[in-house]
């Protein structure tokens, strides 16, 4: 859940400074392919912060994707609880949309792999911040789990200090950060 129409500059660089030593790189954005998997108007809605910034419901989608089962915890703590006020937030239509939400995020990780060891890569690098650091690394174990000798790098804001020292300690498939 990155911007749609705002491109990586770190990683432009980096292609641009790789193959001015003569190696090949791509750059791909899967993010506009998502918006339309589940929709523009809800895609913008999520990467907005909505129902709310700190509901990281972006990250929630894809964790089922990573963890293999999905967090009742999430809707009844979360989003439930939200709508106890007098203001609902999230409609319990929505609630109820959000296992085919996660089924749509499971299928896509799946066709982004696809895609990626098609093109036999060397070294994925994945660039996280905000709302991807799960859809990153649901990708990013789908990758290692079925093309083991590919090493897989992260860098971005989701990677800083601690948080990256927690990355390589919590998911064995990453190779740095």
């Amino acid at each position: 859940f990155g911007p749609l129409f705002r491109p990586s500059l770190p990683l432009s660089l980096l292609k641009a400074e790789l193959a001015s030593i003569n190696i090949h790189a791509k750059v791909l954005y899967f993010t506009i392919r998502f918006a339309e998997c589940i929709g523009m108007k809800l895609y913008a809605r999520i990467s907005n912060g909505q129902p709310g910034l700190t509901d990281l419901l972006g990250e929630f989608l894809f964790s089922r994707a990573l963890y293999g089962k999905s967090s009742r915890f999430y809707t009844e703590e979360i989003l439930r609880k939200r709508n106890q006020g007098e203001e609902q937030f999230v409609s319990e239509d929505f609630i109820g949309q959000l296992p085919k939400l996660e089924d749509l995020a499971e299928n896509f990780i799946q066709e982004c792999c696809e895609q990626i060891i098609h093109s036999r890569p060397r070294i994925i690098i994945f660039s996280s911040f905000l709302q991807q650091q799960i859809a990153s690394l649901a990708l990013a174990k789908k990758i290692k789990s079925q093309a083991p000798e590919v090493s897989i790098l992260f860098f971005g804001n989701n990677c800083n200090a601690v948080m990256g020292a927690e990355l390589i300690q919590q998911f064995p498939f990453i190779t740095a950060v």
